[in-house]
């Protein structure tokens, strides 16, 4: 079927990745990425966890970052990705501050806890003071104000 064949072609992807790096991307089962369908290396040095609420924007930011060479993988709340934290290591944290259940910065410091010390780029549509000064406490590699363009995104990356 197209599925399979689908399936069959990013592993193989998968695995030119590991040839091209020389073998230094040790050979871990491929995960699947529990918002889509594409298939993830856990140790992958390119691998984004996208965390927001809206489902238009993590659409939107796994087109780009699918577009700029990056492995996915989204998440609708912070719960949803602190529960893959054991199976899937991102490079990068790509995070919504204002987030229904559990504010980016409170996931940022739960992801430290349990042992994840990838950078977090924040995202906000609501820059003030308190909320640059939340994420200098919470260790942020930077903080995107929405909207924001791709090559802003790429910078931050």
């Amino acid at each position: 079927t197209g599925r399979a064949r689908t399936v069959r072609a990013r592993r193989y992807c998968l695995l030119l990745a590991r040839i091209a790096c020389g073998g230094l991307v040790p050979p871990n089962m491929p995960v699947i990425d529990p918002a889509g369908d594409q298939l993830l290396s856990m140790t992958s040095s390119k691998l984004v966890a996208v965390v927001d609420d809206d489902a238009s924007v993590r659409k939107a930011l796994r087109r780009i970052l699918v577009l700029e060479g990056y492995e996915v993988a989204t998440f609708a709340g912070g719960e949803d990705f602190l529960a893959s934290v054991s199976t899937i290591r991102p490079s990068c944290v790509l995070m919504d501050v204002h987030m229904p259940t559990l504010s980016g910065f409170e996931v940022a410091s739960r992801m430290r806890t349990a042992g994840l010390h990838a950078p977090v780029v924040f995202m906000t549509a609501y820059a003030d003071d308190s909320v640059q000064a939340k994420g200098k406490a919470a260790g942020t590699a930077s903080l995107l104000l929405k909207p924001f363009s791709t090559e802003a995104l790429i910078a931050a990356l």
